[in-house]
C-alpha cells in the first residue's frame, strides 16, 4: 500500500509540473491571425496488404498523404532509399482550411493504388489525437487491408496548452481525491 501511495504522489508531482508548464505556455502563445492549422499524421504500421505473386516481381506498397482537395502531398517512400519506411511522421502547416486527409496505399513502380483512407477534418476538431486502424477501401482493397494512424488536427495552439494544462488539472485533482481515500482507510 505505501508503494502505491508514493506512485500517486509522483504522479501528482508530474501533472502538477505540467500543468504549470502548460499553463505558462498558454499564456505566452500568441494566436496567429489568420491561424495556422497543423496536421500531425503518424503513419504506424500497414496490414494484409500482401498480394498474390512472386514478392520479388512486385513492388512494395508505401502510403501517399494528401490535404483534399488539392492541397499539398507526401509520402512514406523516400527517393533516394529502395525500400519504403513504413512508420513516419508527416506534419504539414497550413493556412487554407481542407476537407478531409486522402491516405493512398500505393505500388512502388506501378500506378496499382491498393486502397484508399479518406478521413474528414470535422471528425478531428477537437484537437484530440485519434488513432485507430482504418480499413482500405477501393477496387483492389480485400475489406482486411487496413493502416494504422495516429492523426491530430491542431487548431489553435493556445486552445491546445489550454486544453492540456485543464487535463492535467483533473488527473491531479484525481489522484488528490485518491489519496485523500488512503488517508481515511
Amino acid at each position: 500500500m505505501e508503494s502505491n501511495v508514493q506512485g500517486l504522489i509522483y504522479r501528482k508531482d508530474f501533472y502538477d509540473k505540467k500543468f504549470k508548464e502548460f499553463s505558462r505556455k498558454h499564456e505566452n502563445c500568441i494566436e496567429s491571425v489568420p491561424p495556422i492549422r497543423e496536421v500531425v499524421v503518424e503513419v504506424q504500421r500497414a496490414a494484409y496488404l500482401d498480394r498474390p505473386g512472386l514478392c520479388f516481381t512486385q513492388g512494395k506498397p508505401y502510403i501517399g498523404v494528401s490535404l483534399e482537395p488539392g492541397g499539398p502531398y507526401q509520402e512514406t517512400f523516400a527517393a533516394d532509399i529502395y525500400k519504403p519506411k513504413w512508420y513516419r511522421v508527416i506534419k504539414i502547416k497550413t493556412l487554407i482550411k481542407f476537407s478531409y486527409l486522402h491516405f493512398m496505399v500505393k505500388v512502388q513502380g506501378s500506378d496499382e493504388i491498393i486502397g484508399v483512407v479518406d478521413i474528414k477534418f470535422n471528425e478531428l476538431a477537437n484537437q484530440q489525437v485519434c488513432e485507430n486502424w482504418f480499413t482500405l477501401s477501393g477496387e483492389k482493397a480485400d475489406g482486411k487491408s487496413s493502416l494504422k494512424l495516429r492523426i491530430q488536427c491542431i487548431e489553435s495552439e493556445k486552445k491546445l496548452y489550454k486544453d492540456l494544462s485543464d487535463k492535467c488539472q483533473e488527473l491531479s485533482d484525481d489522484i488528490l481525491k485518491a489519496l485523500e481515500k488512503y488517508d481515511q482507510v
